[in-house]
């Protein structure tokens, strides 16, 4: 019989980032999920990252969706949501390059592009620890993540919808 202390996984803020949006327009770069997550006893190697997305926005509406850890991406960018897999996640397999996280706090998010989609709306979450991979560097065994205060709860963003698009037509003076 055997005792050990694994690494520690915690996603610290209650509630992800961005919170509920009137309206956005469409754009580069846009934050669709945001979290701290405290490394504690030990480096862990993050294998997986799945995000469900739920919401009535079409395939092609978001685009170039990019995992981020402190502000460096990793995995390959996603293009699409016709590249989600089975049941509208998001998954970024890092499996053949994990992403090494030291002791600490660390901010993970994903960045996408938001290119059509008029009054169509999107929520990103993390359902369960399932959908989070994070290997103890030491005993080579999966840590389960934890939320701040004890039990895991799904981590959903706010729900963003995209704005209405306009056109605007002016008659020329000399027409």
């Amino acid at each position: 019989v055997a005792a050990a202390t694994l690494a520690g996984v915690n996603f610290t803020t209650g509630t992800p980032s961005p919170s509920s949006a009137a309206t956005i327009d469409p754009q580069s770069d846009f934050r669709v999920w945001e979290s701290t997550v405290a490394i504690t006893t030990r480096k862990v190697d993050m294998t997986r990252f799945s995000l469900r997305q739920i919401g009535s926005v079409n395939a092609n509406d978001l685009n170039n969706f990019r995992l981020l850890v402190d502000g460096v991406q990793v995995g390959d960018t996603v293009s699409n949501l016709q590249e989600l897999s089975v049941g509208d996640y998001l998954v970024f397999d890092l499996s053949d390059d994990p992403k090494t996280l030291e002791t600490g706090n660390r901010v993970v998010k994903v960045l996408a592009d938001v290119l059509n989609g008029s009054n169509r709306t999107f929520q990103f979450s993390l359902r369960n620890t399932a959908d989070a991979t994070f290997i103890d560097s030491q005993f080579n065994v999966n840590v389960l993540p934890q939320a701040a205060g004890g039990t895991f709860t799904a981590r959903s963003t706010g729900i963003q919808t995209i704005g209405t698009a306009a056109v605007t037509v002016t008659k020329t003076s000399d027409s």
